[in-house]
């Protein structure tokens, strides 16, 4: 366990930070799991889109092409949510600014010279600080996971599309 001195006292760190990184960990956590989500939801609209691109051959009729194309726009859109959730979200607008007062978040820590970090976190609480990380994580991590669900459910609709067209192909 770490521990600080102040006034040439050591104190444990409180209960309550301690259990604010325990959640950050745990958002961690979720964000890698719904971006591995996300990979395999990418990697399964790829093989319906190479699905749709054999199946394109052996089109005949109208509602063949209405099928196969409702599938693709389904299946795309798709692939969409799900790159959107394992692109990087790196804030690069406000994160200058920011980083002159935070240091939890990598983005804000590159910004900082090693000896003058060090100081600073010698000197300050970080509770406030990891209490704004800890929320802007959770909206990350609830962002990326309604774009999964999202890639999920549109993969799936784009699916049955791509079997009824591949159905009334064959009829």
């Amino acid at each position: 366990m770490v521990r600080r001195r102040k006034n040439s006292v050591e104190e444990e760190p409180s209960q309550g930070f301690e259990n604010a990184w325990r959640l950050h960990d745990a958002q961690m956590d979720w964000t890698g799991k719904v971006d591995a989500k996300a990979a395999f939801s990418l990697t399964v609209q790829a093989a319906l889109l190479g699905a749709a691109v054999v199946l394109l051959a052996e089109m005949n009729t109208w509602i063949e092409y209405v099928l196969l194309g409702t599938s693709v726009a389904l299946v795309s859109a798709g692939a969409v949510y799900a790159a959107r959730v394992v692109a990087p979200q790196l804030r690069t607008g406000s994160v200058a600014k920011e980083s002159a007062s935070n240091f939890i978040y990598f983005g804000h820590a590159r910004a900082w010279k090693p000896e003058n970090l060090a100081h600073e976190l010698r000197r300050t609480d970080l509770t406030e600080q990891l209490a704004r990380q800890v929320v802007i994580m959770a909206d990350i991590a609830w962002t990326k996971h309604r774009r999964v669900g999202w890639s999920i459910w549109l993969g799936l609709a784009g699916g049955a599309f791509l079997l009824a067209a591949a159905a009334v192909s064959r009829i």
